[in-house]
């Protein structure tokens, strides 16, 4: 008889799954149905809330704080830091680009109605979670869920710390823990409309499961949570599927010798659980382009709403990788391929300007 271990989560992750999974059940509400946004919320919100007393009341989930009065010399400050940089207008660049419109509009008639922008169709849980609060606050203060998720990754990095160095006193973990919040990646989401931070909150959580001494097959429980993060991380942002695949391979390799534990609607509640949160999203961009993840891999799916067989003009950038290493020199002799689509050349971007502008100048 195999043993479903209680899952132990930290209060503030705790509340963040929570958020995520209201936001879930309420486009699904909303997409569904014909609900208003209100409504299908409130209905979300009494769903979780009888979800995890349940999951509480059968002991199948634990909450601990892990507070210590030293965190508020690290928290406070960042919280006033939030509050004094909240009033200036934003220039971080999702605030002019797609995540304010989908907060607004996830499921809205694109072919008939604002010309099919192809981002527009990326999965928008991480915006739709920022517009719970955007709906009651406002825009000015909506943006507080990165403020909270900055919070989280704080007390995710002194767990980390207390696994990997358990005797290590508590007040070093903090100081090293508030380093790294203070670190421009983490700042750079503060106060801005971001779900780059949300991606690395579910992430943490799901590696930190991932180097726990857990098998998966054996406890369900923690096969479920790992499913549903996993589901949630590729809600929020479709590319961290490439960060799910090799924490999940990592699950599956320590907790293979117990497979024989795994049932097979245990496996049929895991897949499930992992589309979950963003299947709606998929439905309705291949209703509408009949792309599930338009306008990506449209060479497979062959939208007809996509001209490109990808994102990317494979025509330009690095093409292998000895043109990684002679990149400065290729581009120099032809400078009309230096755009760095991969994002792994970005150091010769001043010579590809600088042979662009020779060129205009000719013309």
């Amino acid at each position: 008889m195999y043993s479903n271990k209680k899952i132990s989560l930290n209060l503030h992750i705790f509340v963040f799954i929570i958020i995520a999974t209201i936001a879930i059940i309420n486009d699904n509400i909303i997409y569904f149905t014909t609900l208003n946004y209100e409504i299908s919320l409130l209905i979300s919100f009494a769903i979780v809330v009888i979800l995890n007393v349940f999951l509480l009341r059968k002991k199948h989930l634990e909450i601990n704080t892990e507070f210590n009065k030293f965190d508020l010399i690290a928290l406070i400050p960042y919280c006033i830091i939030y509050f004094l940089i909240i009033v200036h207008i934003d220039d971080f660049i999702d605030t002019i680009s797609y995540h304010l419109y989908n907060q607004k509009n996830p499921f809205i008639d694109r072919i008939n109605f604002d010309l099919l922008p192809s981002s527009s169709f990326f999965f928008p849980l991480g915006d739709r979670m920022n517009y719970i609060f955007v709906r009651f606050l406002g825009y000015r203060y909506g943006n507080i869920l990165s403020l909270y998720a900055s919070i989280i990754i704080f007390y995710q990095i002194k767990r980390f710390i207390s696994f990997i160095i358990p005797e290590m006193k508590e007040k070093i973990k903090i100081i090293i823990s508030s380093l790294i919040i203070f670190t421009f990646s983490v700042n750079l989401c503060i106060g801005e409309y971001s779900v780059d931070i949300f991606s690395t909150v579910i992430l943490l959580e799901l590696l930190y499961i991932a180097i726990k001494n857990v098998n998966i097959f054996k406890d369900k429980n923690h096969l479920y949570l790992s499913v549903f993060l996993a589901g949630i991380a590729t809600g929020i942002k479709i590319s961290n599927i490439l960060f799910v695949i090799p924490i999940g391979f990592f699950m599956l390799i320590k907790s293979f010798k117990e497979y024989k534990n795994l049932k097979f609607y245990n496996l049929i509640f895991a897949i499930i659980l992992f589309f979950i949160p963003f299947a709606m999203y998929m439905i309705n961009s291949y209703i509408q382009t009949q792309n599930p993840i338009f306008p990506f891999y449209n060479y497979i799916f062959k939208s007809n709403y996509y001209e490109m067989v990808s994102a990317k003009d494979l025509r330009l950038g690095a093409k292998n990788f000895l043109e990684i290493i002679l990149w400065p020199l290729i581009i120099t002799i032809k400078p009309l391929r230096g755009d760095d689509i991969r994002g792994i050349v970005d150091p010769i971007w001043g010579v590809r300007i600088y042979y662009f502008n020779i060129l205009s100048n000719k013309k």
